[in-house]
């Protein structure tokens, strides 16, 4: 199985579109590799990101990244 990185944003552009004032054009990314394991990324907006309820810190991109499984 390949990786896949999935975009979320505001913009169409984006695989997902969530049309909401907190979430930037290009806010964040969903990476599964190819064992497909998820790891989240928030691409440095305004209003940063929250996963389970926690907001997350921000990072290096590479180290960045936070399982979602």
């Amino acid at each position: 199985m390949m990786s896949r990185v999935y975009k979320i944003g505001r913009d169409e552009r984006n695989d997902i579109v969530l049309n909401h004032p907190s979430i930037a054009d290009f806010h964040a990314e969903v990476y599964v590799d190819p064992n497909q394991n998820c790891f989240f990324t928030d691409l440095r907006t305004h209003f940063g990101s929250s996963l389970n309820g926690k907001k997350l810190p921000y990072r290096d991109w590479e180290t960045d990244r936070k399982s979602v499984v």
